[in-house]
């Protein structure tokens, strides 16, 4: 993407993305990956960290495999911009022997290795916080479910700094056409508790895992962002609201298209995990190292150049 005229809408240099696309200091172009063959981590001859032989690979175009990639290399930024699909192909070759085992490197240019070494040299950890908790401790822990994740109100929300609750959610007919959920209401919050609980509530004793061995992935799409209420007067049991789930393969919910919530009651503490925060993530904290990989010089045609040198 051409990305010079408004970089701002681009939000250049933000994205995680960045770090594993191919650039040029003097074009506005990045070639981001479609693959997992852009893994590969840096040496250089200058710097020896994979040995005095340097890297074992390097880029090129691709070597016939491709035919369009050809043809859209004579092409301007400008229409390379208006196509919305892949267009250019890299391979990555063998520069020497490989031996089984050994490890493939590449060499990702000078500038990013002195933009590296910036960066480490001025890197500074964030501080923690009081009472810091990763997800992965927060799913492990034994006991109840802390204060601080549960809301203690059927219309309050809970706003951690960088965790959220999500639940074992079975979809059912209930979220396509539930008779309770059919209905806008925008004054549900000002209904008593007793009311509420009586026209959205349900049992959750359901919706738990189909196996024992419990949360295992995302693709399975069965985690809905939720919100813990109370606790049940039964041990490990709660009252959830769920929420809808932000996944674009999941359907909307009818109780979300209305506006009402979705209230579940004897909800098992085992289907509830706990998730980081989009933007709460290590890889999000500010001043994280972003720096495309250098093109090999020669690459990108001169009609491709044209950031003007600073100075």
């Amino acid at each position: 993407v051409n990305v010079l005229k408004d970089p701002e809408a681009y939000e250049i240099g933000t994205g995680l993305i960045m770090n594993y696309c191919f650039g040029h200091p003097k074009s506005s172009m990045l070639l981001c990956p479609l693959t997992s063959a852009v893994l590969l981590n840096h040496c250089s001859s200058r710097t020896n960290e994979c040995g005095p032989d340097g890297p074992n690979a390097a880029v090129r175009w691709s070597s016939g495999w491709d035919a369009p990639s050809y043809e859209w290399r004579n092409k301007t930024l400008e229409e390379i911009e208006q196509h919305p699909w892949r267009v250019l192909s890299l391979e990555v070759i063998a520069t020497r022997d490989i031996a089984p085992g050994e490890e493939v490197f590449i060499d990702y240019g000078v500038e990013w290795e002195k933009a590296w070494a910036d960066h480490v040299n001025h890197w500074k950890s964030p501080d923690v916080p009081p009472g810091f908790l990763t997800a992965q401790e927060a799913n492990l822990q034994e006991g109840p479910i802390p204060e601080t994740f549960i809301s203690g109100d059927l219309r309050k929300t809970v706003d951690h700094p960088y965790l959220f609750t999500a639940c074992q959610y079975i979809t059912s007919g209930t979220d396509s056409h539930g008779s309770r959920y059919s209905s806008p209401n925008p004054d549900w919050p000002k209904l008593t508790d007793k009311e509420i609980l009586a026209q959205y509530s349900s049992d959750g004793a359901k919706h738990v895992y189909s196996t024992d061995k419990g949360y295992a992935k995302h693709s399975d799409y069965s985690h809905w962002p939720c919100t813990v209420l109370y606790p049940e007067k039964e041990e490990g049991k709660y009252m959830v609201r769920i929420h809808q789930s932000p996944f674009r393969k999941v359907d909307e919910a009818v109780w979300h298209k209305n506006g009402v919530p979705r209230i579940l009651t004897n909800f098992s503490q085992e289907s509830i995990h706990y998730f980081v925060k989009p933007e709460s993530a290590d890889q999000m904290l500010p001043g994280v190292f972003r720096h495309p990989i250098g093109i090999p010089d020669g690459l990108y045609p001169d009609h491709w150049l044209n950031v003007q040198e600073s100075g």
